[in-house]
């Protein structure tokens, strides 16, 4: 069973929140793009648990087949090339602790774009690779790492053992590759993560929390480890 996050819960509460505004303004069911989805589907039971309406594709570099009501096509491909995905179908798509994985975001960006409809948005949960935690994960061998989390680490989605890319150095550049790409920026949130990263040291326990409260009571936005950006493609 996947970990969630302050910032996986927030992409969820958010994209119910758009869902339910995009259906109370028009009959058309809305379309979303799971981008890096796997085999999960607890995002899609989530939304029908809150009484979304939605239907879902879905691409992953390796089988993402699952069965679902509200699933559709499940398409093994890249998002830096998404051949199967026809252009301007969805009005939403999300990138749910995927982008870090990505080599080419530029090429990324640009088929998000290709495939969103005008007024289409992109939520995404990401690291935030300037944060202290994941500073240290880059610049200490992954059996450190493992101690730290656990053997239980590949249930956290943020901290699993797919390769990581870092194709951006800070939050910044992130948000510049995709206004790059044509995007804007509509909303970003930051979470702080010290607490959940040393969680399996109770000694420890205590001074993470204390760090996220200071953190987020000073609003230092830099050392914050998880963030939740959401984008728009203009409507013209």
């Amino acid at each position: 069973m996947m970990i969630q996050t302050q910032a996986n819960k927030y992409l969820i509460q958010r994209l119910g929140r758009e869902l339910r505004r995009y259906v109370s303004s028009t009959t058309y069911t809305p379309r979303i793009l799971n981008i890096g989805a796997a085999k999960t589907i607890y995002i899609e039971d989530d939304l029908s648990s809150d009484g979304c309406v939605y239907v879902a594709d879905r691409i992953d570099v390796d089988d993402c087949t699952v069965t679902h009501p509200y699933i559709r096509q499940c398409w093994k491909c890249s998002v830096e090339s998404m051949d199967p995905v026809n252009s301007q179908q969805y009005d939403f798509a999300i990138a749910n602790w995927v982008l870090e994985h990505v080599s080419d975001l530029n090429n990324a960006s640009r088929e998000i774009y290709r495939i969103l409809k005008p007024s289409g948005k992109l939520i995404a949960a990401v690291p935030n690779p300037a944060a202290p935690e994941f500073l240290f994960a880059r610049l200490t061998p992954f059996w450190v790492h493992k101690i730290i989390r656990g053997q239980n680490a590949d249930a956290d989605e943020t901290y699993h053992t797919y390769h990581t890319c870092y194709a951006y150095d800070s939050i910044k550049q992130l948000l510049e590759i995709f206004k790059q790409a044509g995007f804007r920026e509509i909303e970003i949130k930051y979470f702080p993560t010290i607490e959940s990263y040393v969680s399996r040291f109770p000694f420890l326990n205590f001074s993470g929390k204390l760090y996220d409260n200071i953190i987020s009571s000073l609003k230092i936005k830099p050392l914050m480890g998880h963030v939740c950006v959401l984008f728009e493609k203009p409507s013209t």
